[in-house]
């Protein structure tokens, strides 16, 4: 671009060198030295400002393939973020899934605790109902069993009296009976003796 703009310094210069020889010449100089810088002047002009349009399209270039690699990577990116997005989806069916399952496995547990809780605690209640009258039933055999002690104890002090009575009556009853064996038995021993034979010749013999 320098080198242009020094070319076209010369050519102007060397016009203007030619005019003023023309101007000596046929004295129009003054005419030609404007148009020619006139010309000169737009085409330093029109070279700027294709260097600037020049600069500006690189610019845009530049930022042009800088964002079409931007515009590539957030693609790029979209496409993992889908990607992720639909593994979330499935992931998001099987947890809803899973959930399901476990909240019927857990209601299902729920039913067994309850069902065993409900036995349990209805077994406790009957040993604590059998307990409680194991323990009535053993209170009031107590009581029974101290009343009719009480009752037999008064019975036996009412009747005293009448027992001794009687005892006493047995045991003469008694000493009674076993004196009439005692003279039987001896009646009895007295008949079995029986006396020696009288014999002289058992004696002589004897002797």
């Amino acid at each position: 671009m320098q080198n242009r703009i020094k070319l076209i310094r010369a050519k102007r210069t060397a016009l203007l060198e030619e005019s003023e020889t023309e101007r000596e010449a046929n004295g129009k100089d003054d005419e030609i030295a404007q148009q020619l810088q006139v010309d000169c002047d737009e085409l330093a002009q029109k070279e700027r400002e294709v260097y600037i349009a020049g600069c500006r399209v690189k610019t845009l270039r530049t930022e042009n393939a800088r964002l079409e690699w931007a515009i590539e990577q957030q693609e790029e990116h979209m496409q993992l973020v889908c990607n992720d997005w639909e593994k979330l989806l499935r992931n998001k069916s099987k947890v809803r899934h899973r959930i399901a399952t476990l909240n019927v496995l857990i209601t299902d547990y729920q039913n067994q605790e309850q069902d065993r809780l409900t036995e349990t605690i209805g077994m406790y209640i009957g040993h604590v109902e059998r307990l409680h009258l194991l323990s009535l039933a053993s209170e009031l055999r107590g009581e029974v069993i101290a009343q009719n002690t009480r009752a037999i104890f008064e019975h036996i002090e009412k009747l005293g009296p009448v027992v001794n009575w009687h005892s006493g009556k047995v045991g003469n009853q008694e000493e009674e009976k076993s004196r009439a064996v005692r003279i039987k038995h001896t009646s009895k021993s007295s008949t079995n003796q029986r006396p020696l034979p009288h014999n002289d010749n058992y004696n002589m013999n004897k002797e």
